[in-house]
């Protein structure tokens, strides 16, 4: 049987999934961008590249401006130690650019899981990893393979 976690591990672990919580509604959903210099580290690295703060700033604002009606819902959420996964589903319209497809008017939706490290206190490291092939299948980019 596991031990129930101490009332401290408990604080942490909750702390850690509020500001999870909250990069995704108020930097995606609510598009304040300024919650990335409260919950990231300032060198955080994504899927082993440091790509700091500036870096995930650029790609949230490419996601709306190619999605502008962009939501984020979290499906799952677990913390334990010093590790946060979520499991969302994300959903937009196609009105610009993005990665180099032209707007297609269509709306997606993709799901995808990050897994984030906290490292005093904020995330210092990312690995995300979503359903890019499906969002490009719904887009009309891609079709699926012929058996």
């Amino acid at each position: 049987m596991a031990e129930p976690l101490t009332d401290k591990a408990e604080s942490t672990a909750e702390q850690q999934r509020a500001l999870v919580l909250r990069w995704i509604e108020e930097g995606f959903n609510q598009r304040n961008l300024a919650v990335v210099d409260e919950v990231f580290a300032e060198h955080a690295t994504v899927n082993g590249s440091v790509v700091g703060r500036g870096g995930l700033k650029r790609s949230m604002i490419r996601h709306v401006a190619s999605f502008p009606d962009l939501g984020v819902r979290i499906d799952d959420i677990v913390a334990d130690g010093t590790k946060v996964a979520i499991w969302y589903t994300a959903e937009g319209t196609h009105r610009g650019e993005f990665e180099g497809i032209p707007p297609t008017g269509k709306r997606v939706k993709w799901s995808g899981v990050d897994l984030l490290t906290f490292d005093g206190g904020k995330i210092s490291a990312a690995r995300f990893s979503s359903d890019l092939l499906g969002m490009l299948r719904q887009l009309g980019v891609t079709s699926r393979a012929q058996r």
